[in-house]
């Protein structure tokens, strides 16, 4: 059965927490481009790679979550960011 008082909280904590995300990367921005020597056109592109990149992420892991199960889905996000920790954080060796 459809629970949509349930749906309806989810979406709110979603958004709520991809506005935090937003804010986040505001006050890291600078940083960010004084680092890779980032202006202009690259500091949008920045900003803007992060909903695409939700959305593409979504996507895919709600076909993988709808065939392979949860356990799949759950255990291949655990590897992933557990091989690529470094770049993620930009702590490149």
């Amino acid at each position: 059965m459809y629970k949509r008082r349930q749906v309806f909280v989810a979406a709110c904590i979603g958004l709520f927490l991809f506005g935090i995300t937003f804010l986040t990367l505001g006050s890291i921005l600078p940083l960010l481009a004084a680092r890779f020597e980032a202006k202009g056109f690259n500091n949008g592109l920045i900003v803007s790679v992060l909903p695409i990149g939700v959305m593409i992420g979504s996507v895919i892991l709600a076909l993988l979550w709808t065939g392979m199960g949860t356990n799949f889905c759950l255990l291949s996000v655990f590897l992933f960011l557990r091989s690529h920790y470094r770049e993620l954080l930009l702590l490149k060796v």
